[in-house]
């Protein structure tokens, strides 16, 4: 059996896709749905890809990519955006180079140039953690054994910005400045310290016994804060559906006023 189960509870693949005299390939997964996928992967690929014995792995930065779409990047919470902007990277890095040549001196040269044209260090560090999650995907599912090239690349500083507060008055103001879906929105912001994308995108069913459950977090776990039954009449003016129908933009600009 080329997959079998561990003593501790994980999975290894062991496997000869050129047969006897080919190359061996051991690796272990923590779930088996992932060891199959690679066999499959390992199989087809067996006769062109690096598996071969003695073989140059020639794959390029789109072919990673791609590879790492199909058995990862797809299924995450934000999976269109995040490969565009993954795209944008490896374009910029080379995405014809090889990609066992792309090293750590590459990527710092690439990330000082993007500073050179204007790049702010925490966007900088934002590139670096999504190139990073794609060699790290791609090492646990065993489609990289290579060096991981952007492990060990030290962050770059960033000057933390100081919070601003609204005083009391200034509370009453901006909402004595809004009115419909603005109004409410700030008001739900203001009571329960939910992000604008939060408060904006909240559905009436997830109002329920004065406790407001936010679904789409910044970390995608869903968070239940309790409100006063003021608020729930306020903010919820239909049992189902999308509540608030807002602009950032519009309510920046009503903000400045």
């Amino acid at each position: 059996m080329p997959i079998r189960k561990m003593h501790d509870g994980r999975w290894l693949l062991d496997i000869r896709p050129c047969g006897r005299k080919g190359k061996r390939i051991r690796r272990i997964f923590d779930k088996k749905s992932i060891a199959t996928a690679t066999e499959r992967y390992i199989i087809a690929n067996a006769e062109k890809r690096e598996f071969i014995q003695g073989y140059r792995d020639r794959r390029t930065l789109s072919d990673l990519l791609e590879l790492w779409w199909v058995y990862h990047g797809q299924h995450r919470r934000k999976a269109n955006t995040d490969k565009q902007q993954l795209g944008k990277i490896i374009n910029e890095l080379g995405a014809d180079m090889f990609a066992v040549e792309l090293d750590k001196l590459k990527i710092i040269a690439w990330r000082s140039q993007k500073i050179a044209e204007g790049l702010k260090p925490s966007s900088a560090n934002r590139y670096m953690n999504r190139l990073s999650g794609m060699f790290t995907a791609l090492k646990k599912i065993g489609l990289w054994d290579a060096e991981h090239p952007v492990r060990g690349i030290p962050v770059l500083y960033v000057k933390q910005r100081e919070m601003a507060f609204l005083s009391k008055n200034e509370v009453t103001l901006l909402l004595d400045g809004l009115n419909g879906d603005q109004r409410r929105v700030a008001l739900l912001c203001l009571c329960t310290g939910a992000r604008w994308s939060e408060a904006s995108r909240l559905y009436g069913e997830q109002i329920v016994h004065n406790r407001i459950t936010f679904l789409e977090t910044k970390n995608g776990r869903k968070r239940t804060v309790p409100v006063s039954q003021e608020i729930c009449d306020a903010v919820k003016t239909k049992e189902t559906g999308r509540l608030f129908d807002v602009k950032y933009r519009e309510f920046c600009r009503a903000l400045k006023k």
